[in-house]
């Protein structure tokens, strides 16, 4: 299978595209290093390094890459964001 691991050079991301690539299958990271670093990135995985809010260049990763199965890690996480701009949270974590 070909797996996209959004926030993939994030910890929690990148160990859950470390077991992905372990079992066999090719693993494709997405990520924008806001939080994430490449340090994370285990060998024989690539990273992509984008915003998933940037939906042509989202869609054209889809189109390119043909992926099988996607693993969303990619979020904002404090509530403090959250609450002073939701729109900003919700681009992030939902949309």
């Amino acid at each position: 299978m070909k797996i996209l691991v959004t926030g993939g050079a994030g910890f929690i991301g990148s160990h859950c595209a470390d077991r992905y690539h372990a079992a066999g299958h090719e693993v494709v990271l997405l990520d924008n290093l806001s939080t994430g670093s490449e340090r994370n990135v285990g060998a024989g995985i690539r990273l992509v390094v984008g915003d998933i809010r940037e939906r042509e260049f989202v869609r054209e990763l889809f189109e390119d890459e043909k992926f099988d199965a996607v693993n969303h890690h990619a979020a904002q996480l404090d509530v403090r964001i959250s609450v002073a701009d939701p729109v900003f949270d919700a681009e992030q974590n939902i949309i």
